[in-house]
């Protein structure tokens, strides 16, 4: 897996096994932080994209349970 797309999982697998509830807002934040850090010419539209689809397989694996 890609390491954008594992920060995502890798954030709410943590939130998980510690039984924390995560907010949107703040998981979205520190993604985009990560993500300009990366790669500083990203657009936010790319990102927004790639935050969704991250958010969707995270969805997929069962991890948004701790998502708020």
């Amino acid at each position: 897996m890609d390491k954008d797309l594992a920060f995502i999982q890798t954030s709410l697998e943590a939130a998980k096994s510690r039984n924390l509830k995560v907010s949107e807002g703040r998981l979205r934040s520190d993604y985009y932080a990560f993500m300009q850090e990366q790669f500083p010419t990203i657009h936010k539209r790319n990102l927004d994209t790639i935050f969704s689809q991250g958010l969707y397989y995270s969805w997929k694996d069962g991890l948004t349970n701790n998502l708020e």
